[in-house]
């Protein structure tokens, strides 16, 4: 009887040994069990704090400019006057231009000014009449004359042809008669003529007055033009007085001061920089190959360690249209796009609690959701590989040894992958499997945890 029991010993330390042997051979291995969660699709990158518009204070004339008592950080309202340029220049300008526009005023009253040219053109009619009556009366003479002529010349022929029955007192006393006639006939003919210059250029008085009247018209066109321009001038001059007064264009803080004290500046000199930091945002430069996957909207992190240990949250504001090549620290040309994210009011005002108040240019780091699934059946991602036909394959687990399995995947980050096809909940697959196991082959592991891999 002590020989069957200690036969029985002997065979049941021989088969513990056994197991032992089998339960403890195989190949060492990780595992995480196939677990159902939310994963999502994110891009990571660096950003800084910015604003959507800073405000550049420029000279906006050429002058003197005043010191500025304004330091950075400054609260300052809409409307403040923040600088303020020396107007003893501008002042003498605006009398030069006012003292312009009132003397063209005085030259078109002086050019509206016709009581000459109307009496003129009265007087000029009268002129007119009397000469036509000078020059009627002329042509009646002319013509009396010519009659006495025709006589005299008559007188005389006949005198001629009666030479033996006349004396020669009286042939000669008809000569003279002739002659004084022929005189006074031409005098008076030119008399008429000249009568009849003198009315044709009475005649044309009026037709130089209206044209004199009409240059006069066109010159106070003139003068109306150089009024418009001088009251320009004028108006001009005194926007430029009202610019020497400049002011804040919003409520914000000064971020810049370019210059503090008093010195002669061109148009266009920046003084300071404005910004309110209640529209403060982030922008990251993303990788052009990666911004595709990005839409307004979009859920945001940000943290950093100007944040603290809680991220705070925001969303993709805009993407700005255009690229830009960077060139990386391991001199790699990169191209960028800008992403613009608008932080939760909310968020900012924690942080202010928490005596973080961030501010322009501050480096953070910016997680941008791209897309999500609050129930996925999830693996880590350092189990998943590369196959053959570069399909996605991980190792599982069956009965204690390692079996190849090819799977569907759907959204995935560095750290987890969703499963569509090819594993179920509660399955153990292998983390980072070595690069000689095959199916088949025995493996040895911890139990996982079970818990879900969080992103």
């Amino acid at each position: 009887m002590k020989k069957w029991i200690g036969i029985a010993v002997v065979v049941i330390i021989v088969i513990a040994c056994i197991w032992y042997y089998i339960a403890s051979s195989g190949t060492p291995v990780r595992v995480a069990k196939v677990v159902e969660g939310k994963v999502s699709a994110f891009v990571e990158e660096r950003a800084m704090t910015t604003l959507p518009h800073v405000y550049h204070i420029t000279m906006p004339l050429s002058g003197r400019i005043e010191p500025i008592t304004l330091r950075e950080g400054t609260p300052v309202k809409k409307d403040q006057t923040v600088a303020n340029m020396d107007i003893g220049e501008l002042n003498t300008r605006v009398a030069e231009t006012r003292a312009r526009a009132d003397t063209i005023l005085k030259q078109i009253d002086l050019n509206k000014f016709n009581a000459i040219e109307d009496t003129a053109k009265v007087e000029a009619k009268k002129w007119v009449k009397t000469m036509a009556d000078a020059v009627n009366a002329a042509l009646k003479k002319s013509e009396a004359s010519k009659a006495r002529l025709a006589f005299a010349e008559w007188y005389l022929k006949s005198c001629q042809e009666m030479l033996q029955a006349i004396s020669i007192k009286e042939r000669n006393h008809a000569q003279m008669v002739a002659a004084e006639a022929k005189v006074d006939y031409e005098a008076d003919l030119f008399m008429y003529s000249a009568t009849r210059t003198v009315c044709a250029i009475f005649d044309m008085a009026d037709t130089y007055i209206d044209e004199y009247l009409n240059r006069k018209k066109l010159q106070g066109n003139v003068l109306q033009q150089e009024l418009k321009a001088a009251l320009a001038n004028w108006q001009q001059a005194l926007r430029n007085k009202v610019k020497a007064d400049i002011q804040s264009p919003t409520n914000g803080i000064i971020l810049k001061r370019y210059v503090m004290n008093e010195r002669m500046l061109p148009a266009g000199a920046k003084l300071l920089d404005i910004g309110n930091l209640e529209n403060l945002e982030v922008t990251a430069n993303i990788l052009s190959q990666q911004v595709v996957r990005i839409r307004p909207g979009n859920p945001v992190d940000i943290y950093g360690a100007a944040i603290g240990e809680i991220p705070i949250r925001g969303v993709v504001d805009r993407i700005k249209p255009e690229g830009f090549t960077k060139v990386s620290s391991l001199g790699v040309e990169e191209q960028r796009v800008p992403v613009v994210v608008k932080i939760n009011p909310g968020d900012m005002a924690k942080l202010k609690k928490q005596g973080r108040d961030i501010s322009l240019g501050y480096r953070v780091q910016v997680r941008i959701y791209t897309d999500s699934a609050p129930k996925a059946v999830t693996i880590p991602r350092t189990a998943l590989f590369r196959g053959s036909g570069n399909s996605w394959q991980v190792f599982a687990i069956a009965g204690g040894s390692a079996k190849l399995v090819n799977l569907k995947i759907g959204i995935s980050n560095y750290k987890q992958v969703q499963v569509e096809q090819g594993l179920k909940p509660g399955e153990l697959v292998i983390v980072a499997p070595p690069v000689d196991l095959v199916t088949g082959t025995k493996v040895k592991y911890n139990p996982p945890e079970g818990k879900a891999v969080k992103d």
